[in-house]
Protein backbone atom coordinates (compact mmCIF):
# COMPACT_ATOMS: atom_id res chain seq x y z
CA UNK A 1 0.00 0.00 0.00
CA UNK A 2 2.96 2.27 0.47
CA UNK A 3 4.69 1.87 -2.23
CA UNK A 4 1.33 2.31 -4.42
CA UNK A 5 1.29 5.41 -2.56
CA UNK A 6 4.83 6.79 -3.39
CA UNK A 7 4.03 5.60 -7.09
CA UNK A 8 0.87 7.92 -7.31
CA UNK A 9 2.72 10.49 -5.81
CA UNK A 10 5.66 9.80 -8.04
CA UNK A 11 3.22 10.11 -11.36
CA UNK A 12 1.71 12.90 -10.20
CA UNK A 13 4.66 15.01 -9.65
CA UNK A 14 6.06 14.03 -13.12
CA UNK A 15 2.64 15.31 -14.53
CA UNK A 16 2.76 18.47 -12.95
CA UNK A 17 6.37 18.38 -14.05
CA UNK A 18 5.59 17.73 -17.56
CA UNK A 19 2.97 20.43 -17.62
CA UNK A 20 5.06 23.32 -16.54
CA UNK A 21 7.94 21.98 -19.03
CA UNK A 22 5.43 22.30 -21.80
CA UNK A 23 4.25 25.33 -20.86
CA UNK A 24 7.68 27.10 -20.27
CA UNK A 25 8.83 25.37 -23.68
CA UNK A 26 5.38 26.76 -25.53
CA UNK A 27 6.37 30.42 -24.16
CA UNK A 28 10.13 30.71 -25.01
CA UNK A 29 8.85 29.47 -28.32
CA UNK A 30 6.54 32.37 -28.72
CA UNK A 31 8.87 34.42 -26.76
CA UNK A 32 11.56 33.58 -29.65
CA UNK A 33 9.40 34.61 -32.32
CA UNK A 34 8.77 38.04 -30.73
CA UNK A 35 12.24 38.46 -30.69
CA UNK A 36 13.13 37.51 -34.10
CA UNK A 37 10.59 39.35 -35.32
CA UNK A 38 11.67 42.55 -33.47
CA UNK A 39 15.45 41.72 -34.61
CA UNK A 40 14.21 41.71 -38.74
CA UNK A 41 12.31 45.13 -37.85
CA UNK A 42 15.29 46.68 -36.90
CA UNK A 43 17.59 44.90 -39.69
CA UNK A 44 15.29 45.97 -41.87
CA UNK A 45 15.51 49.73 -40.90
CA UNK A 46 18.83 49.74 -41.48
CA UNK A 47 18.41 48.54 -44.88
CA UNK A 48 16.09 51.22 -46.31
CA UNK A 49 18.15 53.47 -44.46
CA UNK A 50 20.84 52.52 -46.15
CA UNK A 51 19.01 52.39 -49.42
CA UNK A 52 17.89 55.90 -49.15
CA UNK A 53 21.28 57.61 -48.62
CA UNK A 54 22.65 55.68 -51.87
CA UNK A 55 19.32 56.94 -54.14
CA UNK A 56 17.63 59.48 -52.58
CA UNK A 57 18.98 61.75 -55.47
CA UNK A 58 18.03 59.14 -57.75
CA UNK A 59 13.62 59.88 -57.41
CA UNK A 60 13.07 57.23 -60.40
CA UNK A 61 15.28 54.42 -59.22
CA UNK A 62 14.26 51.52 -56.83
CA UNK A 63 17.25 50.19 -55.61
CA UNK A 64 21.52 51.10 -55.79
CA UNK A 65 20.98 47.23 -57.96
CA UNK A 66 19.13 48.94 -60.75
CA UNK A 67 21.81 51.99 -60.94
CA UNK A 68 22.43 52.65 -65.03
CA UNK A 69 24.71 55.80 -66.29
CA UNK A 70 21.69 57.13 -67.24
CA UNK A 71 20.31 57.74 -63.79
CA UNK A 72 23.82 59.76 -63.07
CA UNK A 73 23.99 61.74 -65.94
CA UNK A 74 20.64 62.60 -65.79
CA UNK A 75 20.81 64.28 -62.24
CA UNK A 76 19.92 67.65 -62.26
CA UNK A 77 21.79 70.37 -60.79
CA UNK A 78 19.56 72.29 -58.79
CA UNK A 79 17.31 69.47 -58.06
CA UNK A 80 16.87 70.27 -53.82
CA UNK A 81 15.90 74.02 -54.93
CA UNK A 82 13.01 73.52 -56.99
CA UNK A 83 11.88 69.55 -56.49
CA UNK A 84 12.01 68.95 -52.65
CA UNK A 85 8.60 67.80 -52.02
CA UNK A 86 9.05 65.32 -55.08
CA UNK A 87 12.04 63.75 -53.95
CA UNK A 88 10.56 63.50 -50.29
CA UNK A 89 7.43 61.43 -51.41
CA UNK A 90 9.16 59.34 -54.01
CA UNK A 91 11.62 58.48 -51.64
CA UNK A 92 9.02 57.44 -48.73
CA UNK A 93 6.96 55.40 -51.49
CA UNK A 94 10.44 54.01 -52.59
CA UNK A 95 11.10 52.75 -48.85
CA UNK A 96 7.64 51.82 -48.03
CA UNK A 97 7.91 49.20 -51.45
CA UNK A 98 11.48 47.93 -50.18
CA UNK A 99 10.29 47.43 -46.81
CA UNK A 100 7.06 45.54 -47.54
CA UNK A 101 8.69 42.85 -49.79
CA UNK A 102 12.14 41.91 -46.96
CA UNK A 103 9.45 42.26 -44.02
CA UNK A 104 7.15 39.69 -46.35
CA UNK A 105 10.20 37.41 -47.38
CA UNK A 106 11.50 37.23 -43.54
CA UNK A 107 8.62 37.64 -41.13
CA UNK A 108 7.68 34.46 -38.90
CA UNK A 109 4.88 36.59 -37.30
CA UNK A 110 1.50 37.68 -38.50
CA UNK A 111 0.67 41.14 -40.26
CA UNK A 112 -2.23 43.64 -38.62
CA UNK A 113 -2.73 46.61 -40.11
CA UNK A 114 -0.72 48.47 -42.89
CA UNK A 115 3.13 48.87 -42.79
CA UNK A 116 4.44 52.53 -41.79
CA UNK A 117 7.52 53.79 -43.17
CA UNK A 118 8.73 57.40 -42.52
CA UNK A 119 11.44 59.19 -44.20
CA UNK A 120 12.69 62.30 -42.73
CA UNK A 121 15.85 64.15 -44.12
CA UNK A 122 17.70 66.36 -41.96
CA UNK A 123 19.82 68.78 -44.17
CA UNK A 124 23.47 69.61 -42.06
CA UNK A 125 25.36 71.19 -43.99
CA UNK A 126 26.24 72.15 -47.67
CA UNK A 127 26.31 69.22 -49.37
CA UNK A 128 25.63 67.35 -46.59
CA UNK A 129 22.07 65.63 -44.51
CA UNK A 130 21.19 62.96 -42.98
CA UNK A 131 18.18 60.84 -42.82
CA UNK A 132 15.92 59.45 -40.27
CA UNK A 133 13.75 56.32 -41.22
CA UNK A 134 11.13 54.49 -39.10
CA UNK A 135 9.79 51.37 -39.63
CA UNK A 136 6.64 50.27 -38.00
CA UNK A 137 4.59 47.16 -38.27
CA UNK A 138 2.05 45.52 -36.00
CA UNK A 139 1.93 41.82 -35.47
CA UNK A 140 0.46 39.06 -33.58
CA UNK A 141 2.65 35.91 -32.41
CA UNK A 142 2.70 32.48 -32.42
CA UNK A 143 0.62 31.54 -29.07
CA UNK A 144 0.95 35.08 -27.99
CA UNK A 145 -0.87 35.12 -25.20
CA UNK A 146 1.64 33.53 -23.46
CA UNK A 147 3.44 36.75 -23.50
CA UNK A 148 1.20 38.62 -21.06
CA UNK A 149 3.17 36.42 -18.16
CA UNK A 150 6.01 39.24 -19.39
CA UNK A 151 3.94 41.90 -19.87
CA UNK A 152 3.47 41.83 -23.49
CA UNK A 153 0.35 41.75 -25.79
CA UNK A 154 -0.40 39.26 -27.90
CA UNK A 155 -1.01 41.83 -30.84
CA UNK A 156 1.80 44.76 -30.52
CA UNK A 157 3.51 47.37 -33.02
CA UNK A 158 6.90 46.86 -33.45
CA UNK A 159 9.09 49.96 -34.58
CA UNK A 160 12.70 50.59 -35.26
CA UNK A 161 14.53 54.04 -36.51
CA UNK A 162 17.78 54.33 -38.52
CA UNK A 163 19.77 56.70 -38.90
CA UNK A 164 22.59 57.43 -41.64
CA UNK A 165 24.63 60.02 -43.13
CA UNK A 166 24.70 61.27 -46.92
CA UNK A 167 26.76 63.29 -48.77
CA UNK A 168 25.82 64.83 -51.90
CA UNK A 169 29.38 66.21 -53.61
CA UNK A 170 27.17 67.59 -57.06
CA UNK A 171 25.01 69.56 -54.91
CA UNK A 172 28.02 71.24 -52.89
CA UNK A 173 30.19 71.85 -56.23
CA UNK A 174 27.00 73.41 -57.83
CA UNK A 175 26.05 75.59 -54.33
CA UNK A 176 29.66 76.50 -53.91
CA UNK A 177 29.98 77.18 -57.63
CA UNK A 178 26.80 79.40 -57.98
CA UNK A 179 27.70 81.29 -54.95
CA UNK A 180 31.08 82.35 -56.27
CA UNK A 181 29.45 83.16 -59.45
CA UNK A 182 27.03 85.09 -57.72
CA UNK A 183 29.73 87.22 -55.61
CA UNK A 184 31.91 87.91 -58.39
CA UNK A 185 28.89 89.71 -60.81
CA UNK A 186 27.98 91.54 -57.47
CA UNK A 187 31.97 92.21 -57.16
CA UNK A 188 32.10 93.09 -60.87
CA UNK A 189 28.51 95.45 -61.50
CA UNK A 190 28.87 97.02 -57.69
CA UNK A 191 31.03 99.71 -56.13
CA UNK A 192 33.89 97.79 -53.80
CA UNK A 193 33.46 100.34 -50.68
CA UNK A 194 29.15 98.84 -50.81
CA UNK A 195 29.85 95.03 -51.10
CA UNK A 196 32.65 95.67 -48.67
CA UNK A 197 30.40 97.21 -46.04
CA UNK A 198 27.73 95.07 -47.31
CA UNK A 199 29.77 91.99 -45.94
CA UNK A 200 31.07 93.45 -42.89
CA UNK A 201 27.04 93.61 -42.05
CA UNK A 202 26.23 90.29 -42.57
CA UNK A 203 29.47 89.16 -40.97
CA UNK A 204 27.92 91.03 -37.98
CA UNK A 205 24.55 90.19 -38.12
CA UNK A 206 26.05 86.11 -37.87
CA UNK A 207 28.55 86.67 -35.33
CA UNK A 208 25.25 88.59 -33.18
CA UNK A 209 22.62 85.45 -34.14
CA UNK A 210 25.89 83.29 -33.05
CA UNK A 211 26.37 84.81 -29.50
CA UNK A 212 22.53 84.85 -28.65
CA UNK A 213 21.67 81.39 -30.14
CA UNK A 214 24.86 79.55 -29.99
CA UNK A 215 24.57 79.16 -33.78
CA UNK A 216 28.02 76.46 -34.96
Amino acid sequence: MKRENERGAIILESTYCILVSIFVLMFLISFGFFLYQKTIVTVVANEIAEEVSQTYKLRNVQDSSSLSSSDISGIGKYRYLFFTKSFDSKNKAKAQNLADIRLTQTSLAKKEGNLSVDVKTVVDDIGRRHYEVTVRQKYSFLLGELLRVIGLQEVQTLEATAYVESVDVLNYINTVKVTKYGIDKITEYSDKSVVSASLKVIDTVISTLHSIFSIS
